[in-house]
């Protein structure tokens, strides 16, 4: 009959762990754990940033296109027989075809507005320039005195985002009315 001795002393060898392997593995696990929340972080600080990018040509894109209901300032401005207003922050156009538009800026929104029926256009937008060009009898590029007589259009947009950081997108076409 095998006896077995209660107070006889165990071999460390067959199990557990010491101390200082337990402090290693825990300093591992932490180095690992702190690696891991920074690639977390890094992702969130990124997706962040990409939203906030598409939200700028998002809005961008409708003041200067449109959205396909509503047209936006490139396509006024090609359409325009004349501009009966224009600053930073307000365009009124007259097309040769119907009634005037008129886009101004308020409360960082550009807004459009006809027969007093106002829509919001876009987000954000903070300033706005439109010019008109012509060819001069050299066949060079001049600034237009008036959109009857010109033959290109540029917009300009300013934009604001996150951080008060401003974009500005250009976009320019042929006039419509004029060949």
């Amino acid at each position: 009959m095998l006896r077995h001795d209660i107070h006889k002393p165990i071999n460390p060898r067959l199990g557990g762990f010491t101390l200082v392997e337990m402090v290693i593995g825990m300093m591992v696990l932490s180095i690992i754990g702190l690696v891991i929340t920074g690639l977390f972080k890094t992702g969130i600080v990124a997706t962040n940033f990409t939203l906030r990018q598409t939200f700028v040509l998002a809005n961008s894109r409708k003041a200067i296109e449109g959205d396909g209901v509503r047209r936006g300032l490139i396509w006024a401005a090609q359409d325009a027989g004349s501009i009966a207003e224009l600053s930073s922050a307000t365009l009124r156009v007259n097309p040769s075809s119907g009634l005037s538009v008129l886009y101004y800026i308020s409360g960082g929104d550009l807004l459009q507005s006809q027969v007093g029926f106002e829509q919001k256009q876009a987000k954000g937008i903070t300033s706005l320039q439109v010019a008109y060009y012509s060819t001069d009898a050299t066949g060079r590029i001049v600034q237009a005195a008036s959109a009857d007589t010109a033959r290109l259009v540029t917009t300009l947009i300013g934009m604001t985002a996150a951080r008060n950081k401003t974009y500005y997108f250009f976009s320019g076409g042929r006039l419509r009315n004029n060949p």
